[in-house]
């Protein structure tokens, strides 16, 4: 089935299918308090993201995932946003870790750039023989992968913290918008992200943004197929 998101703090969801609105100070958007994944052929996360601002100067959150033990994580952060607009990729097996820091120097060089005040699709995979991969719109380069990464945990998993937008509800926020979150039980292949990325744009995001707000939006099954979502 699907699985439901429950907003935290003052996020909301614009009407229309515009993603959610975080500010970057306490806002997220929870995936429960014990949210079972099990990576049996990799792993995919992939989003329309909008970057507004940073509150934190190194991290903000997009993705944490992590049990109760915290020995395995799958975490996508902004590193060093102010300067570069790098990204890091994290994951955790057993408390084995590889953290695939992207290596830009130049802030339009940075993977995080083009999603600054507008929407850009972005990616993170992880295979089982330890790639591990990010995209943008369906492109990756040499300094966004790396083939010496930690296999992603292939048992079902309860992560006991699973957030979108932060960590633990309050820390390292991301300020900006969130659509069409999608979680896949596998790794998605560059040609099926650029799928993705050419369907279903979210509209420009409004100046001003609605206080009433429904409380949870649905984000794909894990074990879904990748088709493009309304």
């Amino acid at each position: 089935g699907l699985v439901n998101l429950t907003l935290g703090g003052n996020a909301h969801f614009l009407a229309g299918g515009g993603g959610a609105v975080l500010d970057g100070t306490g806002d997220y958007m929870d995936l429960g308090a014990a949210f079972a994944f099990a990576a049996t052929d990799g792993f995919t996360w992939c989003a329309w993201v909008r970057y507004d601002t940073q509150v934190d100067p190194v991290q903000a959150r997009l993705l944490y995932l992590r049990d109760s033990g915290k020995k395995n994580t799958i975490l996508l952060t902004t590193y060093d946003h102010h300067t570069t607009r790098r990204a890091g990729f994290l994951i955790q097996n057993a408390g084995t870790n590889k953290y695939l820091r992207t290596a830009e120097t130049d802030l339009d060089e940075g993977f995080f750039q083009e999603a600054v005040g507008s929407w850009a699709h972005l990616g993170a995979t992880a295979s089982l023989n330890g790639t591990m991969t990010l995209w943008r719109d369906g492109v990756t380069r040499d300094d966004w992968m790396t083939n010496d990464g930690v296999e992603v945990n292939t048992n079902n998993i309860t992560y006991t913290d699973a957030d979108l937008g932060c960590a633990w509800g309050s820390s390292k926020c991301f300020a900006g918008a969130l659509k069409d979150v999608r979680l896949y039980a596998r790794a998605l292949s560059g040609d099926e992200l650029a799928a993705l990325a050419a369907a279903h744009k979210p509209p420009p995001l409004p100046t001003t943004a609605p206080t009433a707000a429904p409380t949870a939006e649905p984000t794909a099954d894990p074990t879904a197929a990748p088709t493009a979502a309304p």
